[in-house]
């Protein structure tokens, strides 16, 4: 081995040496020194704990344990793997995801397993944290719901006698196979209210209550961003 090749292996066995010193063995899940990381702007310490799905390039100097997701947002009953990595700033990233310790503080509305796979259950929002060591990792997930295959009225058409009631109902088909009745959750209309009336009020929503003979369409109407809605012919009669 020549000289220059001796002094370049020294050289890496000494920065080794000083890394260890300040940074005991975190590769063994023992403490982490931490009174050397980097300073972030505005002269706070930076922290081991990331909030984000996705590393903070250009933040943390030190060493420090981050989570990462395909995607932050999910539907009711997806599924999705986690990741966990340690940086370092001499030894680079690493996957941990299986050396961690997964929980999560809505299990109720996501779970996760010790291998780090998600299972979205209600919506709403859940924060998945990773333990590895010394070193924490944060994600949070927005669960929303399962996308719409269809929305109807059912009967699509009925009929009812002035000062009679028909209670109509709202069903929806959603992506995952399952369906549900959402009648109390919709918004109603009625296009001509001289004709027939839709009430609003919770307990009755659906109710239709016919005014003066003529035909009418009342409307359902999801309140969510899409906005789906269904409508339904109702014949006023004498």
């Amino acid at each position: 081995m020549g000289r220059d090749a001796v002094v370049k292996k020294q050289f890496r066995a000494n920065a080794r040496a000083d890394d260890r010193a300040s940074y005991p063995d975190v590769h063994t899940g023992r403490r982490a020194f931490l009174g050397e990381l980097a300073m972030i702007a505005g002269g706070a310490l930076a922290s081991v704990v990331h909030l984000a799905c996705e590393p903070m390039a250009g933040v943390v100097e030190g060493p420090s344990l981050y989570v990462s997701a395909p995607r932050s947002t999910l539907t009711v009953g997806e599924s999705v793997q986690l990741k966990a990595h340690y940086s370092h700033p001499l030894d680079g990233d690493g996957d941990v995801t299986l050396a961690s310790r997964w929980s999560s503080d809505l299990p109720d509305t996501a779970s996760v397993d010790q291998r780090g796979l998600v299972r979205s259950k209600a919506v709403g929002s859940a924060q998945i944290t990773a333990i590895w060591g010394e070193f924490e990792g944060h994600c949070l997930l927005r669960i929303e719901p399962p996308g719409v295959h269809k929305f109807e009225i059912v009967p699509a058409t009925a009929s009812v006698g002035v000062q009679a009631t028909l209670i109509l109902t709202a069903w929806v088909d959603l992506v995952d196979g399952t369906r549900e009745e959402v009648t109390a959750d919709v918004s109603w209309s009625s296009s001509d209210p001289q004709v027939a009336v839709v009430s609003k009020e919770v307990a009755d929503r659906g109710h239709v209550t016919g005014v003066t003979p003529g035909q009418v369409a009342i409307t359902a109407t999801m309140n969510t961003k899409a906005g789906h809605s269904a409508n339904a012919v109702v014949t006023v009669a004498y």
